[in-house]
């Protein structure tokens, strides 16, 4: 995986495979589409796009020191960042979407929604070794000074933002297509992207 042209254009590739995959955050967000309107969705999203966006410039940084050192040190570290991505595209592949528990309270304001999920984000510190091991992937530094991490941030919160509006408009226009069942193979789907992705870098420095 390249870094496409900018940093602006890897942090939203890597924003949307982080934020596409059905997990908790993404089961509440429905579940409070269906409970209280797309608007919930929305704002829930928010929350969760804030805080993968921080997780997320902690993880450019990292990969960025990474490349300035030498060569078997990136390829040890590279090593690790595929096997990071492939336990987590396995888990994906076997995993179907999980309860919530979402409250089904008569009203939720859009700071609780928001603010419930920022919580419920920054307290999985496993989200910046899954960034780490997306920006590992990439073929050069995701970015290269200050600006480029703003770009990269900006990136990553514009697609979970984006990922967030489709999916609440979506569940609310097509409320009876949005079933577990049928949630599951996005879950797939993401998990054989992650895996070829954690692997591609490590095959050409062997090459």
């Amino acid at each position: 995986m390249s870094s496409f042209s900018s940093p602006l254009m890897s942090g939203m590739l890597v924003g949307f495979l982080v934020t596409a995959p059905v997990g908790p955050i993404c089961v509440l967000c429905v579940q409070r589409v269906l409970a209280f309107g797309r608007g919930a969705g929305i704002a829930s999203g928010f929350g969760s796009a804030v805080a993968l966006t921080l997780y997320g410039i902690l993880g450019a940084v990292g990969v960025t020191a990474i490349a300035q050192m030498s060569l078997s040190v990136r390829f040890s570290l590279t090593l690790a960042g595929a096997g990071i991505l492939a336990f987590i595209g396995w888990k994906l592949l076997r995993s179907a979407p999980v309860s919530s528990g979402a409250s089904q309270a008569n009203s939720l304001t859009p700071s609780r929604a928001a603010l419930s999920t920022f919580a419920l984000e920054i307290v999985n510190p496993a989200s910046i070794m899954i960034f780490f091991g997306l920006f590992a992937s990439m073929q050069e530094a995701p970015a290269r000074n200050a600006m480029g991490f703003v770009e990269v941030g900006l990136g990553i919160f514009l697609a979970s933002m984006l990922w967030w509006v489709i999916l609440s408009s979506a569940v609310a226009l097509f409320r009876s297509f949005f079933s577990p069942p049928r949630l599951v193979w996005l879950n797939r789907i993401a998990g054989v992207i992650i895996i070829l992705l954690g692997f591609r870098p490590l095959i050409q420095m062997i090459r």
